[in-house]
């Protein structure tokens, strides 16, 4: 289960208009579990679960697991469609909390069979953001007041590129709505926001960890320092056109321990490949 250990304050914004009211908005200092141990992990501190339109790739043992670990759960607009395909003739084990969208991809049928089984509608149609921001912003006052580990968004990767990058834009701006940590879990890899500071990432022996990368987001890092990495970065600058440390990969096999210390956000990706 991801820790994250910091200074700000906790964040309020107007869902009305879901503009981000929050301030003071950068993790002093962070130690970080990669959300694949919550495929393990004891269920005492529970997960928020935000599922988007792409297809559902992970293992079903995978996706039972955090679906039990789920204090929360949200599907945006098509994705109900996915779900309701995914899970075959037992979909009715499993009804997310609230379904919320401009709902244009969900089928009627499909619509219809979760609010017959209690799941909230929530319209949501406002252009100017993304059904993930939407989403996120919903998901962020449900658990305000209560203890969450993370969250945990699953459907954030294929499909049209601008779709990518407008979930990466979401990832960027969600530190402006919860003070919980998101993630971007894929069946093989994984995405966060690493905020200017110090952090570990802990990386555990139930994985192996096949490639890692880390981008700067928004604005060039004028001084980066890592360690436990096979290629380092030693007070080094990185941006677009220039430097970005992609392809990289973890110095030790099994369990250890990766440092980032950056003055500037920086995206931390990885893929992995799980141990049976």
């Amino acid at each position: 289960m991801l820790k994250v250990y910091d200074g700000r304050r906790t964040p309020h914004y107007d869902n009305s208009s879901l503009e981000p009211l929050a301030q003071n908005a950068c993790y002093k200092r962070s130690a970080l579990k990669c959300p694949i141990d919550s495929y393990y992990s004891s269920p005492d501190i529970p997960i928020a679960l935000i599922i988007l339109n792409q297809p559902l790739a992970l293992p079903r043992k995978h996706f039972d697991t955090l679906w039990k670990k789920a204090s929360t759960t949200l599907v945006t607009d098509g994705a109900a469609n996915r779900l309701y395909e995914y899970l075959g003739t037992e979909r009715d084990n499993y009804i997310p909390q609230r379904l919320s969208g401009d709902f244009d991809s969900i089928k009627p049928e499909v619509k219809q069979f979760y609010k017959d089984k209690g799941s909230e509608i929530i319209p949501t149609p406002d252009q100017d953001y993304t059904d993930f921001t939407k989403g996120l912003t919903i998901v962020s006052d449900v658990i305000k007041d209560k203890e969450v580990g993370q969250i945990i968004v699953l459907g954030s990767y294929g499909g049209r590129m601008d779709h990518v990058m407008a979930n990466i834009d979401t990832l960027c701006q969600a530190e402006k709505l919860t003070k919980v940590k998101v993630l971007l879990l894929g069946e093989d890899q994984v995405t966060f926001l690493l905020n200017k500071g110090s952090h570990k990432i802990y990386i555990t022996d139930k994985y192996s960890v096949d490639w890692c990368g880390l981008i700067p987001m928004g604005a060039p890092c004028k001084c980066i320092t890592t360690t436990g990495l096979k290629w380092n970065l030693e007070n080094q600058g990185m941006q677009f056109g220039e430097l970005i440390s992609t392809s990289n990969i973890p110095s030790f096999q099994g369990e250890g321990v990766v440092t980032v210390d950056t003055d500037a956000p920086l995206l931390w990706t990885m893929g992995y490949t799980m141990k049976e």
